[in-house]
């Protein structure tokens, strides 16, 4: 027969190494990066490439849309690799936020970040070294119309008005799990309670170490007046860009748990039979198993499941079928 690996146009979460001949859900150790088994990464909310399938290829993406630059849209926060970072960069605060989409439900229970391994910032500070100020967390295990809202200041009468304000900051996920507002450690790690995650949300925030930098440009530092806006801006062309990068960068993102993925995905590649065939039933078998103790045994009565689908058709486009 085929062989499970390599016979695949889709994967999220999946096992092809522990049980030889057949495939199981990823189980996920205590201590692994669960960002590091997804692969096959886009880089916008809403990919235009044909091979996207919302729930089944995991997605990054900066502000509100993402980005096609792999210089600042996630590309290298997910890669694995403490040495390679997104530059800082000049821009508003609330412009720094990532939305990471799993693809499917995970058991997590920890997320985390850290600053670049080597390298320097312009001013000759390590990087190492340049932690983020601020920052809030949030995360949701179900897709929602919250995913696809703007976080911006459209609805915003008055162009004086501070990206901070009340009707135009980042839309927190449903479960805020860390909001950090003076930080100075270059590892971190943000706890909460056991849980199925697919959708995490991390946003630079406004810190009152911010403030020198901040205040150049017109931005609303913490305890000041939202009035002040526009006075400071003049300075900057009324654009409210900052003078300087922001302080704070991050290297790669973590997630941590145990357990396995509440769902997994998948496909196969279409087969050539060679010629038009006639099927008359067709068989699959699955095996509900449950880890105990570190192994896997068979528990036929496990709350699990398998779906299959089979597509047929005279091309080999899977997009075409009957």
């Amino acid at each position: 027969g085929l062989e499970w690996v390599g016979n695949d146009t889709t994967r999220v979460m999946i096992d092809f190494a522990t049980s030889a001949g057949s495939i199981q859900p990823q189980y996920i150790e205590a201590g692994q990066n669960i960002i590091q088994l997804a692969d096959d990464w886009f880089f916008r909310r809403a990919p235009r490439e044909l091979n996207f399938a919302r729930g089944e290829s995991p997605r990054i993406w900066k502000w509100n849309n993402g980005t096609g630059a792999n210089t600042e849209n996630g590309t290298f926060l997910v890669d694995g690799d403490s040495t390679t970072y997104n530059v800082p960069k000049a821009e508003e605060i609330e412009q720094q936020f990532f939305t990471i989409d799993l693809a499917v439900p995970v058991p997590a229970q920890q997320f985390g970040f850290f600053t670049p391994s080597q390298g320097f910032r312009s001013n000759g500070k390590k990087l190492r070294e340049d932690a983020v100020p601020a920052f809030q967390v949030s995360i949701q295990e179900q897709d929602s119309p919250l995913l696809d809202q703007k976080a911006d200041c459209a609805t915003v009468a008055s162009s004086s008005s501070s990206i901070l304000s009340d009707d135009c900051g980042v839309l927190p996920l449903e479960k805020i799990v860390g909001q950090v507002t003076e930080n100075f450690e270059p590892d971190i790690r943000v706890d909460f309670p056991p849980q199925y995650v697919r959708f995490i949300r991390y946003a630079r925030k406004l810190s009152i170490i911010d403030a020198e930098d901040l205040n150049r440009c017109g931005q609303v530092v913490a305890g000041e007046s939202k009035n002040n806006a526009q006075a400071t801006r003049e300075g900057c062309a009324g654009q409210g860009n900052l003078a300087t990068a922001l302080k704070g960068t991050v290297a790669d993102f973590e997630l941590f748990g145990e357990g396995a993925p509440k769902n997994v995905v998948y496909k196969t590649k279409i087969i050539d039979l060679g010629t038009e065939q006639n099927f008359g039933r067709l068989f699959f078998a699955a095996t509900p198993m449950r880890v105990i103790d570190g192994t896997a045994v068979e528990t036929p009565k496990a709350d699990a499941w398998v779906e299959v689908e089979v597509r047929t058709g005279r091309d080999d486009d899977p997009n075409l079928y009957h």
